[in-house]
């Protein structure tokens, strides 16, 4: 069996397939709980960004373990459902929410592209890293754009490719991170546009991928060594690919075949 085969628990369904790809323990040495370029640090310029107030009523997209909701609610006090298709996730975020006693937030298993909210229901809306990985793009950017009040919010961190990649590239390690169908920078600002929403900013964050990566390299130097000595199981993680696939993507960066954004937005009042 292929590492892809074994990170995507052999999943037909891209979407499941990621969803299984982000449950696994190895991801959360390597990343961390956030699973996205800067962490909560890059989670906190979105909601400065988005300039979040207590009285808002905030939607997390594939809000994973729940750590850049529950860092928001505790942040600027807002109120925050996180929607998850994964029902691991989901149970442990909501443990972890109850566990730091906050009650301005919740979690629940959905699908971005059809929302479980009624229209004009929430004041802002947020993806972090993940709407590279929704399948009809255009339909969640629909859905999104839905459940938003009137001069609603929108908050989008995300992988930008800007130029065709190289074969390599193109196979395992998109596929494994879960950002094949990445757009360009104007490929976003258009399926958001066309649904109605207006992009008022666009911030490149490429230095917090580039520092994530420097981080990930340590822990798996630190991974390395541990496993040596049987402290930890790293179960399928191939390390001398994973340091082949870091070094790669820190070129493909700096050689501007992508980036990584934070795009802001607002709907119509008009709607």
């Amino acid at each position: 069996m292929s590492l892809k085969d074994d990170l995507l628990g052999g999943s037909t369904d891209f979407n499941i397939a990621c969803c299984n790809f982000y449950e696994q323990d190895i991801l959360k040495l390597l990343f961390g709980d956030s699973f996205h370029p800067g962490g909560l640090e890059l989670t906190k310029k979105l909601g400065e960004e988005l300039c979040l107030q207590p009285s808002d009523l905030v939607l997390d997209l594939a809000s994973g373990l729940g750590t850049s909701a529950c860092f928001l609610a505790e942040e600027f006090g807002s109120k925050i459902i996180g929607l998850d298709l994964s029902r691991k996730n989901v149970k442990e975020a909501n443990n972890a929410a109850q566990k730091r006693g906050l009650d301005n937030i919740k979690f629940k298993v959905g699908d971005a592209q059809t929302l479980p909210f009624e229209a004009n229901y929430f004041d802002v809306v947020i993806s972090e890293c993940s709407f590279c990985i929704f399948p009809n793009k255009n339909v969640a950017a629909k859905e999104m754009y839905r459940i938003l009040k009137p001069e609603g919010r929108l908050g989008v961190s995300d992988v930008a490719i800007e130029r065709k990649l190289p074969i390599n590239a193109q196979d395992l390690l998109l596929r494994v991170a879960c950002i094949a169908d990445a757009l360009s920078v104007q490929g976003y600002k258009e399926v958001f546009e066309n649904v109605g929403f207006k992009i008022t900013s666009v911030l490149d964050e490429k230095k917090f991928v580039l520092n994530t990566f420097d981080e990930i390299k340590k822990k798996i130097f630190i991974a390395e060594l541990a496993t040596g000595l049987k402290k930890i199981d790293i179960g399928t993680l191939n390390i001398e690919e994973a340091k082949y696939w870091l070094k790669e993507g820190k070129r493909l960066i700096n050689e501007g075949y992508g980036t990584y954004i934070t795009m802001i937005g607002r709907k119509s009042s008009s709607y």
